[in-house]
C-alpha cells in the first residue's frame, strides 16, 4: 500500500474526511472495502461528527412506535 493510501485511509481515521473523500481518492467504489482496508491497517474508524449523530437521532426520533406485540397463547400469572 502506497504513502498515499496511508495518509488517505488515517486522514479518514481522524475524520479529517468522509468515507466518500477517502474512496474517491483510493479508487474503490465500495464502503465495505473501505472498512476492509481500515481493518487490514489497523487503524481505528472514525467517529461521528456531533452534527451527523443529532441529525440520526432526530431521524430516528421521528420514526413510528412500533406497537408492542400482543401474544394470546402466553397468560401471566399474578
Amino acid at each position: 500500500m502506497s504513502n498515499q493510501n496511508i495518509h488517505t485511509l488515517l486522514n479518514f481515521s481522524l475524520s479529517k474526511i468522509d468515507d466518500l473523500q477517502a474512496m474517491e481518492a483510493l479508487g474503490i467504489e465500495s464502503t465495505e472495502d473501505l472498512f476492509l482496508l481500515m481493518a487490514q491497517s489497523h487503524l481505528p474508524m472514525p467517529h461521528l461528527s456531533d452534527n451527523v449523530t443529532q441529525e440520526m437521532i432526530e431521524v430516528m426520533n421521528a420514526l413510528p412506535l412500533a406497537a408492542t406485540p400482543v401474544c394470546s397463547s402466553v397468560t401471566r400469572k399474578p
